[in-house]
């Protein structure tokens, strides 16, 4: 859970847009313009800037938006990843960069990603007006040079006698068309998915994830320890979310989560919009 709320944050200033963290204050992008250096144009930086005041879109909504859940549901998560990233006065976000105090400092990843299109320092030269005379004079040797040769060429003419060019053509042979039978495969059907239950109404969620190669490695690790009984992964928007454990009654999960808080720290109860 942790990791997934970094990397919103991190899509978020990697397109130059401002993130709120509730409670703590806002990350946004700024532009440094460019500057003289040692007689160098130093081109212009982009870089994150922290300020106390809360500017930009919360990272609540976003996360209720990617996650397509409540904004109870949203504000929970980001309260949980707050206690888990913040130790006394500083703050640290996994890819992003490092809050303490008032003074942020950027990761290097985040950094290079926000100036991809940084250009070299320019070094600014005096002018010279040799290399110029000592270019003319090399176009006038290689001019006079080509002149005695046209000339030369003109004087010793050698006739060409020209042969007149046979050319072979061999007979193809009469293609061979093999008749080629197709084997009907009728692919088999897919079994229905756990989730797709349209019985359950609530899901014990373990873990959400951004792609479903991620999540479908979490839920082979889960059978493999035995963990669950049943094991499948929920859409939830851009995520895809591990559930565990899933019941018409909401009140039979949110037992599961306490009697299962051991095995499954972050476990949260998901109930779809269309049930609420």
């Amino acid at each position: 859970m942790v990791n997934e709320v970094n990397k919103l944050i991190y899509n978020a200033l990697a397109e130059h847009n401002a993130v709120t963290l509730p409670r703590v204050g806002s990350l946004s992008v700024v532009r440094r313009e460019a500057k003289m250096e040692g007689g160098r144009v130093v081109a212009p930086t982009f870089a994150v800037e922290f300020k106390s005041a809360e500017d930009g879109v919360s990272l609540c909504d976003i996360i209720a938006s990617v996650a397509n859940i409540s904004a109870t549901e949203a504000e929970d998560i980001y309260l949980r990843w707050l206690d888990n990233v913040r130790e006394g006065n500083t703050l640290t976000i996994s890819g992003v960069g490092t809050l303490r105090d008032k003074s942020f400092i950027v990761d290097t990843a985040l950094a290079q990603v926000l100036n991809l299109a940084k250009s070299t320092p320019l070094k600014i030269h005096s002018r010279s007006r040799k290399p110029y005379l000592l270019i003319a004079a090399v176009v006038a040797i290689l001019l006079g040079i080509g002149a005695y040769l046209f000339v030369a060429n003109d004087r010793v003419a050698t006739p060409v006698v020209e042969e007149p060019l046979i050319v072979a053509v061999a007979e193809s042979p009469e293609p061979i068309v093999e008749e080629v039978i197709e084997e009907v495969v009728t692919p088999e059907p897919e079994p229905k998915r756990w989730v797709d239950n349209d019985d359950i109404r609530h899901w014990v969620v373990v873990g959400s994830y951004s792609t479903r190669e991620n999540a479908e490695r979490a839920v082979e690790d889960i059978l493999s320890k035995q963990q669950a009984e049943c094991c499948d992964i929920l859409t939830l928007g851009k995520m895809f979310a591990v559930a565990v454990y899933g019941s018409v009654d909401k009140a039979e999960c949110e037992s599961f989560v306490r009697d299962n808080r051991h095995e499954f720290k972050q476990s949260w109860v998901h109930t779809p919009k269309r049930f609420k």
